[in-house]
């Protein structure tokens, strides 16, 4: 088994001061748990740590993952969107559901935002 790194265990140390569990905590954030016990070992990707140091009260940088894979995520710009025209059509309420039960990735979530922002501007 793998040693945690320096900052998975200041996340974890921060975690147990804290009010939440790790299930509390992933709950809170709307993603798995198995994310926060990852983040017990390695400790908590660029993209979130601002957002759990506020929640469990420590500073950001004693908490975030040194090395880090993922590539950023880009949306697409609206000219894209723009290109695509797409007819209008009925809500399809099968897939709403495939996505409302699953747990999203932060490119998946910004995604899925941006589509909903084009519907806002569409309707406007």
């Amino acid at each position: 088994m793998k040693t945690a790194t320096a900052s998975g265990t200041r996340f974890r140390e921060g975690l147990k001061r804290s009010e939440f569990n790790q299930t509390q905590l992933a709950e809170k954030l709307n993603i798995h748990y198995t994310s926060i016990y990852q983040w017990t070992k390695k400790g908590v990707p660029p993209h979130r740590v601002d957002d759990i140091a506020k929640l469990i009260e420590v500073e950001p940088k004693t908490i975030v993952r040194k090395k880090y894979s993922r590539k950023p995520f880009v949306l697409p710009t609206t000219a894209t969107v723009i290109e695509l025209k797409p007819e209008p059509r009925p809500v399809n309420v099968e897939l709403l559901a495939d996505v409302v039960n699953r747990n999203l990735s932060i490119e998946q979530e910004c995604a899925l935002q941006f589509l909903i922002n084009s519907f806002k501007e569409a309707n406007a």
